[in-house]
């Protein structure tokens, strides 16, 4: 771990992987949850905020699928650990009980359908389906979740054996993407699917205004429905703007093959500039549609999220600092 000191003495619990790729996960192409999985894969920590963040209540047009794409290790006694092989049994007997058990899956899928109500009121305005098509949409995307989930955790403890097994599990994950997306169609149609993907693409822009709206809730200075639309526009484009420039740094750094502790903390430098660059377009992006109130308001939350990512690049520079003086040969 190249920062194991330096982060046991700040405390700080900092997963530091490697540029290996721990897991194939089918996206949607928002801005955040893109940016998270390439973080992840590099080690390099997302500063999560109101602004930013993705609910996760929902998977994107295609499936949400996470697992393990290593091959199966073994202790040197021949044998799994035996937390591992707990946890396998565990994520094992779940998805057993979710597939033999109706009455237990349909009470997950009320509870996780009522979790995607309350976290996309925007949805059926958005899909434009009649009450019996959005009704039987909600439940499908509720029912998938919960198994697509189940399946994760227990694929998370079944590494494929070999190079082979992993290309056999990335064509699996190809294919349940698309019996996803088939299930999705058969019941919203080719429109509706087109809605959906469209209101996927813009989610990072609509779940920051729903954080806007609720820090104006009080204020009887609500966004109108005029507002929202162009809103959601111009910063949706900001967004992709910046997923592409945040993947372009991704994939310079990612070019060397073993990174040292500077090469590290100047990807996160340069990555902190690119955060503070989106942000102030975001203020000049929105301006035109904003009044006084709500554009302070607005202001206020793209501060936070502009410190949240200025403490963590203090962070890294105090661990890299403090991992060099107790590794003071590396």
């Amino acid at each position: 771990m190249l920062f194991a000191s330096g982060m046991a003495t700040l405390g700080v619990a900092v997963a530091f992987m490697g540029y290996a790729l721990h897991s194939e996960r089918v996206l949607n192409d928002s801005l955040q949850l893109r940016i998270a999985q390439l973080e992840r894969i590099a080690a390099m920590p997302v500063a999560r905020s109101a602004s930013s963040a993705e609910p996760q209540a929902v998977t994107p047009a295609l499936a949400s699928v996470a697992v393990s794409t290593r091959p199966q290790q073994k202790d040197s006694a021949g044998s799994e650990p035996s937390m591992e092989d707990e946890s396998r049994t565990q994520a094992q007997s779940w998805l057993q009980q979710l597939t033999s058990n109706p009455k237990l899956l349909a009470g997950q899928v009320r509870q996780r359908r009522n979790q995607i109500e309350d976290g996309y009121v925007d949805l059926a305005k958005s899909l434009q389906l009649s009450p019996e098509i959005m009704d039987r949409f909600l439940n499908l995307l509720a029912r998938q979740e919960i198994m697509n989930s189940a399946h994760e955790q227990a694929a998370a403890y079944s590494r494929p054996p070999d190079e082979a097994g992993i290309e056999e599990r990335k064509r699996e994950l190809e294919r349940h993407a698309q019996d996803i997306a088939a299930e999705r169609r058969a019941v919203i149609g080719d429109e509706g699917m087109a809605r959906w993907n469209e209101y996927w693409r813009t989610q990072g822009a609509r779940s920051q205004l729903r954080s806007l709206q609720m820090q104006l809730v009080d204020s009887n200075n609500a966004l109108r429905d005029e507002q929202m639309e162009p809103l959601v526009s111009v910063l949706s484009a900001e967004r992709e703007r910046h997923t592409t420039e945040r993947e372009a740094l991704f994939a310079e750094s990612s070019s060397k093959p073993n990174p040292s502790a500077a090469d590290t903390m100047k990807h996160m430098e340069r990555r902190f500039a690119l955060i503070e660059q989106s942000i102030q377009r975001q203020r000049d992006a929105a301006a035109p549609y904003l009044d006084r109130e709500q554009m302070a308001a607005f202001s206020t939350m793209l501060d936070r999220d502009l410190q949240r990512a200025r403490d963590e690049l203090a962070v890294w520079r105090a661990s890299t600092r403090i991992a060099a003086q107790s590794d003071p040969g590396h």
